[in-house]
């Protein structure tokens, strides 16, 4: 709340400080509330860019570099495809203004900057997390796995169970993966998400091991903020016993070992 509290705050305080001057004519508050590192993710900032390249702004009042964007080449080719078109903007923290070609280099000093403290603060939660690993103290998120109850940071089996149990009892009969996904269908089962099952769900369900008590971390690998590529640093963990089981180990390894069959 305090966060959504500074943001309406720091909307308010721009469109006040923009009446106020009898010079300026208020043309709107484009924001997002996470500035991101990645543009296509900014929906108010491009609609931003959109509208003074169609000579809708001719001014913008930015908080920050910081704010503007955490990518450096995105921020540079930005602020120079909007100068080039006689857009201007201020950036209050810095006291940096584009009309002063000065500032020029200020711009790519504090832009770099503002990309290097997004990399640390991304390195310092991939840090934190994969600590946490280590130790065992992840907590699961709440409620994604279909048959359990995570609300309190806990796996706790629920009224689906049952149905989890019902997938590998068919699967281990012969069934195939659409036959049990039409049964669950057929009984008004939803999934997780509140939809119908498919082949497919059914098949996450037979090799998801947080269904036999066990708990895999870091499957997926983690991205650079500002690149997107995955990290060539594996913070994976794999923690047998990790909670209560919904079905057997034995009726685990039977299913994993007949879909290697």
């Amino acid at each position: 709340m305090e966060q959504e509290d500074s943001y309406e705050t720091q909307k308010a305080f721009y469109e006040r400080r923009i009446r106020a001057n009898p010079e300026w004519e208020f043309a709107g508050v484009y924001a997002d509330q996470k500035s991101g590192t990645k543009r296509g993710n900014r929906t108010g900032f491009n609609r931003m860019i959109a509208d003074a390249l169609e000579g809708k702004i001719d001014l913008i009042l930015c908080k920050s570099i910081s704010r503007w964007a955490r990518n450096a080449v995105d921020s540079m080719k930005a602020i120079k495809q909007l100068t080039g078109n006689d857009v201007h903007i201020i950036f209050d923290e810095q006291g940096i203004d584009t009309r002063d070609p000065g500032n020029i280099f200020r711009l790519n000093l504090y832009s770099a900057i503002a990309q290097s403290e997004s990399e640390s603060i991304s390195e310092n939660c991939k840090w934190t997390y994969r600590n946490k690993v280590a130790q065992g103290k992840v907590k699961p998120k709440k409620n994604i796995y279909f048959g359990y109850n995570t609300e309190d940071g806990e796996f706790t089996p629920d009224e689906n169970a049952q149905y989890v149990k019902l997938i590998y009892k068919r699967y281990l009969a012969g069934k195939s993966l659409r036959n049990i996904a039409d049964e669950l269908n057929i009984e008004g089962v939803k999934n997780v998400r509140g939809r119908g099952w498919s082949a497919g769900t059914v098949r996450n369900i037979l090799h998801n091991e947080v269904y036999v008590g066990d708990m895999s971390y870091g499957k997926t690998p983690s991205r650079n903020v500002i690149t997107g590529v995955p990290d060539e640093v594996q913070s994976g963990k794999y923690v047998k016993d990790h909670h209560k089981g919904i079905i057997s180990r034995e009726m685990w390894e039977a299913v994993q070992e007949g879909s290697r069959s």
